[in-house]
């Protein structure tokens, strides 16, 4: 009976930690969740780090379309899966882009061109983009109804000093081939990056 009991409070005091870890922790938390239990998220912490600690080798241009089909020097991803002939798909629930802008005089457009994987089986993407941990844009793709913008607008003063734009893209609704019934794909596909166009906004 008395190991019973401390069983339970060693137990009720696991939970507490737990519950409290996660409460001022939740980043960490939704992490090990989402990559340990749900298969939701295709990168560790581990390999964000070393994503991050990548160099981006060059700067973007104002006005030049790159294409997410190859490895492009001046782009740095992370959650997306293997270059395809139109893109990059996302592959899970958050995708990173990293990438260094020239110097600007005004604000700054992203013109993304991207693809949902919306279909009737799948019939939402709801998607939201941070600039580091500030939410900067908000996308609903919905099978059926007209695609909203992807163009994303930096105000001058918003952009970094060390002129580095960290996105995260945050997908709910990103479903597998697989499991829909459409092929042996097993990727949990969201959003394809066909290509980013950076403009200055006039």
């Amino acid at each position: 009976m008395l190991k019973f009991k401390i069983m339970l409070i060693v137990l009720v005091a696991l939970i507490y930690y737990g519950v409290t870890y996660c409460m001022l922790s939740r980043d960490i938390c939704q992490y090990y969740a989402d990559y340990y239990l749900f298969d939701a998220r295709s990168f560790s912490i581990k390999q964000e780090l070393a994503f991050k600690q990548t160099p981006i080798k060059k700067i973007t241009d104002f006005f030049h379309v790159y294409r997410f089909n190859v490895h492009e020097r001046n782009l740095r991803v992370i959650g997306f899966a293997r270059y395809e002939e139109n893109g990059l798909w996302t592959d899970g629930n958050t995708s990173k882009l990293s990438f260094l802008l020239p110097s600007a005089y005004s604000d700054v457009l992203l013109c993304f061109n991207i693809d949902p994987y919306v279909n009737a089986r799948n019939p939402e993407i709801y998607t939201e983009v941070y600039l580091e941990d500030r939410q900067i844009a908000k996308w609903d793709f919905i099978y059926g109804k007209k695609m909203p913008k992807t163009i994303i607008k930096l105000a001058k003063k918003e952009i970094p000093s060390d002129r580095q734009i960290n996105l995260t893209f945050k997908i709910e609704g990103m479903n597998s081939p697989q499991k829909l019934g459409y092929g042996d794909d097993t990727r949990k596909l969201g959003l394809s990056f066909n290509s980013i166009e950076v403009r200055l906004k006039n």
